[in-house]
């Protein structure tokens, strides 16, 4: 599963995030995908990148894609502090997807 076709530049490019370009089409193409393989645990807004769309990326480039995944930090009080970078749809997250969808 963790192979990969892409160049490092190709797989961390941002395709769904903030500060790039993305058509709806395209996000509820990942949504529909995400929903195919198990991620209905929050409801997705149809074609918006929404705060459930990015925690649900989060949580699939968490467990596929440990190429572009930052860990979260835990301050002395407790409070985990999360990379924004990580709730984006990058080239390695399509990738990692569709190869998921392949198996079923």
């Amino acid at each position: 599963l963790y192979s990969t076709t892409l160049t490092h530049a190709q797989q961390h490019e941002v395709i769904i995030g903030n500060n790039v370009t993305f058509t709806s089409e395209k996000v509820i193409q990942v949504q529909n995908d995400l929903k195919k393989i198990g991620y209905t645990y929050l409801p997705f807004t149809p074609g918006a990148f929404g705060v459930n769309a990015a925690l649900v990326f989060q949580a699939f480039n968490r467990h596929f894609c440990p190429e572009i995944f930052v860990d979260e930090s835990v301050d002395w009080w407790g409070t985990t502090a999360y990379n924004d970078s990580n709730m984006y749809w990058y080239g390695i997250s399509d990738e990692r997807l569709q190869k998921l969808l392949s198996f079923k």
